[in-house]
């Protein structure tokens, strides 16, 4: 498990084309402080009994209603360092943005 803080550089939607009901596979990469930009990735689940349970495990609290180039984010989820990937997906994980990095220090 890994948290990571940063700037969105860039947002994708890699959820192939025509799928118009089914989960949404987004995309970001993350300006860290620590130099390397670093993707985070989660799955937004259509509402159904299955996306429910999904959804429940973790936190998305996004201060604009989404994630935009630009926000400062902050998230929590497990680590795949050979494809420097962040995932959030399970239980306890999190996403949160902030207009910058001080609004995001004020929050904890």
């Amino acid at each position: 498990m890994k948290t990571i803080r940063g700037t969105v550089l860039k947002a994708e939607d890699t959820t192939p084309e025509g799928l118009l009901d089914s989960p949404r596979r987004l995309l970001y990469e993350i300006q860290v402080e620590e130099g390397t930009p670093v993707k985070v990735t989660y799955t937004a689940y259509p509402p159904s009994p299955a996306g429910d349970r999904a959804g429940k495990k973790i936190t998305l609290d996004f201060h604009a209603g989404s994630i935009r180039e630009g926000d400062y984010l902050v998230a929590h989820g497990s680590y795949d360092e050979e494809a420097n990937t962040l995932t959030v997906a399970g239980e306890g994980d999190y996403i949160k943005t902030f207009p910058d990095k001080s609004a995001a220090d004020a929050d904890g």
